[in-house]
């Protein structure tokens, strides 16, 4: 019998996914899908260059083929193509005001913003003008107080502490010191929005826990060298050190505490969703080793096969009004989810009011009562497996009982381990052990 390669393999598993009855719940693939006049226009306000363009290029690319993707298999919304105008706004806040109002004068029926730069400052505009502001980040003060803002996981802070929560249920006890004093966890977070968003609960919840906070310190966005602040760190005496922080340094900050011994001493790293690139492996090779980080939808966790599928399938066409090529990380899975709770706001809004009356207000509407299984998206590990993914934002969020703009509380425990990146557990956002939101962080 002929040996089939796995590259031969790999293709028929394709093509047969592709041609299945009801695959994606899609019809053929188009190459030149032919619309009707009037497109349905999101702005996006791109940070393709700046302190986190690692992430946002990834995160563009999830985007990008989810647009492709409804426009070359569902010919648009109803008929009409889905056009994604961005700009780039060099993590600005100015810059992101500027293109706003040209994303607005264009039509546009919801705004996609990367970060804090671009969603506090459109956050009241947003609301002002009765249109639908999607989040590709978790910061805090975007969702609080809930208007026209729509995220799609936990924010940093109930990420942080989850992640923290299951190291202090599961590490914890395996210590020579559990039961002889309180563990003891630092942080280290850039200053502004979304590097602070993770104290204003997550610091207190953990206090309350039992955990002693023996540091908390900002870092700089392009720090030359972070040796300095890893030898106060050091000083601390850590059990816990998490980094809320882009790829870049805290992968600077993971090789300076290898360098110092933190790792080799048993200090447990961790950090944010954004952690998850592997860039990570390459500046500290060895540092990385063991770091826990949190994701709402971590490929190895949600993707189906057939997204797999989909992925190559936008990849091979490289269709040049997308461009930006399909990677299997979380951050590809943001932009992926994000476009598509869009997607579904417009076609509910559209079927309701149709093409011509649509405004960003009927996708609002839409979005409040909006419960929805990702496409292609699925549960692969833990309890809930084999389970759609799904997003509901009827509820609302506690302790604070204000309306849900987060959509889902899934946190799934990853970890590097020589260079690579496993998923080892999966958990719900412990709400019982949260502290309440400080008032300030309210208003």
């Amino acid at each position: 019998m002929m040996r089939m390669s796995l590259k031969m393999v790999f293709f028929i598993t394709l093509m047969l996914l592709l041609i299945a009855p009801g695959f994606g719940l899609a019809g053929d693939y188009v190459k030149k899908p032919t619309f009707k006049k009037g497109k349905i226009t999101v702005g996006h306000c791109n940070a393709l260059t700046g302190p986190i363009s690692a992430e946002m290029e990834t995160i563009t690319a999830g985007v990008c083929a989810r647009i492709w993707y409804q426009n070359h298999f569902f010919n648009g919304i109803d008929g009409h193509r889905v056009y994604h105008m961005w700009e780039d706004n060099e993590y600005n806040a100015q810059k992101s005001v500027e293109m706003y109002h040209r994303f607005v004068s264009s039509g546009a029926t919801g705004i996609f913003s990367d970060g804090a730069p671009s969603a506090t400052p459109l956050k009241p505009l947003t609301a002002r003008d009765k249109i639908p502001l999607f989040e590709g980040g978790f910061e805090i003060k975007v969702g609080y107080p809930p208007s026209y803002e729509w995220l799609v996981g936990a924010d940093y802070g109930k990420q942080a502490f989850s992640t923290i929560y299951w190291w202090y249920k599961n590490e914890w006890p395996k210590s020579a010191d559990y039961g002889k004093r309180k563990p003891r966890v630092a942080f280290l977070y850039w200053k502004g929005g979304f590097g602070e968003s993770i104290i204003p609960q997550a610091v207190p919840s953990l206090e309350k826990l039992g955990f002693d906070v023996v540091k908390k310190t900002v870092i700089s966005y392009k720090p030359v060298s972070v040796q300095p602040e890893i030898l106060a760190l050091k000083k601390s005496r850590p059990d816990f050190v998490f980094i809320n922080i882009t790829v870049e340094v805290s992968a600077m900050l993971l090789k300076e505490a290898y360098a110092q011994g933190l790792q080799q001493s048993g200090v447990q790293f961790g950090g944010s969703i954004w952690n998850s690139n592997e860039v990570i492996t390459k500046i500290s090779p060895r540092g990385n080793n063991g770091f826990l980080l949190p994701s709402p939808y971590p490929w190895e966790a949600v993707a189906s096969d057939e997204l797999a599928a989909i992925g190559a399938k936008y990849n091979k066409e490289r269709d040049p009004d997308y461009n930006t090529p399909w990677t299997t990380t979380s951050n590809f899975m943001t932009g992926w989810i994000l476009s598509s709770v869009y997607i579904e706001g417009v076609q509910r809004a559209v079927d309701k009011v149709g093409y011509k009356n649509l405004k960003g207000d009927d996708v609002q509407n839409e979005l409040k009562k909006l419960v929805f299984d990702i496409p292609l998206c699925k549960i692969k590990i833990g309890s809930e497996r084999g389970k759609p993914y799904t997003l509901d934002y009827t509820g609302k969020i506690m302790p604070e009982n204000i309306d849900n703009r987060f959509g889902n509380s899934h946190v799934f425990i990853c970890q590097w381990n020589d260079g690579k990146f496993t998923v080892i557990d999966d958990l719900k956002v412990p709400f019982d052990k949260l502290s309440h939101m400080p008032e300030r962080w309210m208003r």
